[in-house]
């Protein structure tokens, strides 16, 4: 092993793989968002006086589990009264603009997209007894989406989302009230009681092939579900939401730590940009970036003392390099071993784990995407074959005027990703990034959070 402090303290210090200007966060990342038209939900109405809530008449073995939230959103586009107008809404004044509302949540709209690709899905959420409630559930019926994880909580409001964005489509600012997912943070509190009576034993008797989680939830549920996903096997997905709820998972709680590579809690994250930053600075504010377990997995990449910031820049870009976008995915690549960071208009960063025995170790066509390889004897060296890296390109430029909204561009994304590993887990994920980016364009020409196209594809 080749283990030093001084060695350790580089890496951490981005002196070894980053360059100048890694606090210069600028890139764009996808907005997240959600509007969409109506979509099912016999949902179950929790009483927790009753701890067995009414089960649905219908019976659907669902291949992928989404625990995350469901919204009704309000996107509000600001209109220019003329050519010579601010492009951006002003503040602390009225604009004119125009405000549709719909059924979105960042894992309704991961769900959907999963239906609409013909995967059979279960959505566990939480609705609250009000007009709101009422609305989501009329959506998800008319959709003929598996709700058999919808449940329904007496004396709440029903999370609601709210999008302001520029003239051309982009997001200014957002407001979400998602009270009804985060309320409580102790074991013995009304959503873990739910999660515990209903969604956990749905779980375990489903054993699905994917789990998506989305950041939505609180720290601790957060833990509730991936350690859960730890007794089956699964492909655990952590969507991080915003900047604000990406940190949540590097929070610690009574339910435990993430786990590190090969027996780690997650398996893939898609963050953009900004979030990416976030999950890395929690990640060293938590002390997570100190341990010494991984710390042998960082060491076991092979990485020389050198440094390696030219094959980083070959592998993505030298603007990239300098973000400190590379260097922060490959630092969480010990929690999360394959990290896809969405930088809008220049593509998606694939960062990942290779386990040794990979065959993409031997194949020429691979070898500028090898960013490292393990010239360790350690027992973590035994499992590590070296660190791949690909910036894979948009899958198609759109024009500013094609751009109907940004919202739910990204959850589209995951959920082809996510389809696409339940149809076939052999595929590389690589090989699903050209056919998930042309999802989240078509749904970055729709008006709906999920674009109703994608159940017409049949390339997943």
């Amino acid at each position: 092993m080749r283990e030093s402090v001084k060695m350790r303290e580089c890496f951490l210090g981005y002196s070894i793989i980053i360059g100048p200007g890694a606090d210069n966060y600028t890139l764009q990342g996808l907005s997240k968002g959600t509007p969409q038209p109506p979509i099912h939900s016999h949902a179950r109405t929790q009483n927790l006086n009753l701890p067995s809530p009414e089960r649905l008449s219908h019976e659907v073995r669902p291949a992928v589990f989404v625990a995350g939230s469901i919204a009704v959103d309000f996107s509000c586009d600001y209109k220019p009264a003329t050519s010579a107008s601010p492009k951006q809404p002003m503040l602390q004044t009225s604009n004119p603009a125009a405000i549709s509302q719909s059924i979105g949540g960042v894992g309704q709209n991961v769900a959907r997209a999963i239906h609409l690709l013909k995967v059979p899905v279960r959505l566990c959420t939480m609705i609250g007894d009000d007009l709101a409630g009422q609305m989501a559930r009329i959506a998800l019926d008319g959709a003929k989406m598996d709700t058999a994880g919808v449940i329904e909580k007496k004396a709440s409001r029903t999370s609601q989302y709210v999008a302001v964005n520029a003239a051309d489509k982009g997001l200014v600012v957002a407001m979400a009230d998602m009270e009804v997912m985060e309320k409580g943070n102790g074991n013995k509190n009304e959503i873990s009681q739910i999660f515990e009576n209903t969604w956990l034993p749905e779980l375990l008797k489903y054993a699905p092939k994917q789990l998506v989680v989305d950041g939505n939830w609180s720290s601790n549920m957060l833990h509730k579900w991936l350690n859960a996903a730890k007794s089956i096997p699964t492909t655990t997905f952590f969507e991080p939401v915003s900047t604000a709820k990406a940190v949540r998972i590097f929070q610690r709680t009574e339910q435990a730590e993430l786990g590190v590579w090969p027996h780690n809690t997650i398996d893939v994250t898609t963050p953009n940009s900004y979030e990416l930053q976030a999950m890395h600075a929690a990640a060293r504010e938590t002390g997570y970036l100190e341990r010494d377990d991984w710390w042998r997995v960082v060491d076991a990449f092979g990485i020389p003392s050198t440094g390696a910031r030219v094959q980083l820049a070959l592998a993505t870009s030298p603007q990239l390099v300098d973000a400190g976008i590379p260097q922060q995915s490959i630092q969480l690549l010990p929690f999360i071993p394959r990290v896809l960071t969405k930088l809008g208009s220049e593509g998606v960063l694939l960062t990942q784990i290779i386990p040794a025995g990979d065959p993409r170790l031997t194949m020429g066509e691979y070898a500028p995407y090898i960013i490292s390889r393990c010239s360790n004897d350690s027992e973590e060296a035994v499992k590590v074959g070296g660190i791949y890296m690909r910036l894979l390109p948009a899958a198609e430029r759109v024009l500013e005027e094609e751009i109907v909204s940004v919202n739910g561009v990204g959850d589209t994304f995951l959920g082809a990703i996510v389809a696409g590993l339940a149809k076939d887990p052999s595929k590389n994920i690589e090989d699903l990034v050209g056919p998930a980016q042309q999802a989240a364009v078509m749904t970055l020409r729709s008006a709906e959070s999920v674009s109703p196209a994608l159940s017409g594809l049949e390339w997943l």
